[in-house]
C-alpha cells in the first residue's frame, strides 16, 4: 500500500493491484464504486492461458481480492474476450461493461457479480462510443462513431449514414429521458 501526498501531507491511501495479464494492443478498463470497490475487467490474450482471462474481478480498499462474506469465494463476474468500457450506472450502481464476444461483434450488458451467466446484448456501431457512463446509446438506422456530454443534460453523438460509412457523419444532440 502506498500513500498519497497530497499539499504537502500524507492523504488518502492508494492500493496497487498487480498480476492481472494484459497484453500490447489489449485493455482492461476498471470503474470505482463509491464504496471504493475497483473493478477490472481482464482480457484474453490470444495462445495464453489465463483463470481470469474474460472474468471481471473484484478487489477491496487495500487492493486484496474481494470476497463474499458468507462463502469466503473471490467475488467475479463473466467479462468479455476484448473488453472496452466499464461504468457504474448512476441510479442503481450496477456495474456495466462493453467490449467485443467471441465473434468480435460489439456488446454491452450488466455484469453479474454474483456468478450468474452472461446476458450482454449487440449494440450499433464501436462499443467505447455506443456504451458508456451514458448508457447504451442507439440510434434506429445509424451508427454511433462517438459520444460526449453536451451542455444542459444532453449528449452529442457523432452518427454516420445508414451504411455506417464515414463519408456522412453527423453530429446529433441527444436529450436523455429516464
Amino acid at each position: 500500500m502506498r500513500l498519497r501526498l497530497a499539499g504537502g501531507s500524507l492523504g488518502e491511501s492508494a492500493a496497487i493491484v498487480t498480476g492481472i495479464p494484459v497484453g500490447p494492443g489489449t485493455r482492461a478498463p476498471f470503474a470505482v464504486s463509491p464504496a471504493g470497490v475497483l473493478y477490472v475487467a481482464v482480457p484474453a490474450l490470444p495462445g495464453q492461458r489465463s483463470a481470469d482471462a474474460e472474468r471481471v474481478l473484484a478487489f477491496a480498499l487495500d487492493g486484496r481480492p474481494l470476497r463474499d462474506p458468507r462463502s469466503g469465494a473471490l467475488v467475479t463476474g463473466v467479462g468479455l474476450p476484448s473488453p472496452v468500457s466499464m461504468w457504474l450506472a448512476d441510479e442503481t450502481s450496477g456495474l456495466w461493461l462493453a467490449g467485443r464476444d467471441q465473434q468480435n461483434q460489439p456488446v454491452t450488458g450488466a455484469v453479474d457479480m454474483t456468478g450468474g451467466t452472461r446476458r450482454y446484448v449487440g449494440v450499433n456501431g464501436e462499443p467505447a462510443a455506443t456504451a458508456g457512463p451514458f448508457g447504451v446509446v442507439q440510434i434506429p438506422n445509424r451508427t454511433v462513431f462517438a459520444t460526449a456530454p453536451g451542455g444542459s443534460g444532453t449528449i452529442l453523438a457523432a452518427v454516420g449514414s445508414d451504411a455506417g460509412t464515414a463519408d456522412a457523419r453527423s453530429i446529433v444532440v441527444l436529450q436523455p429521458q429516464r
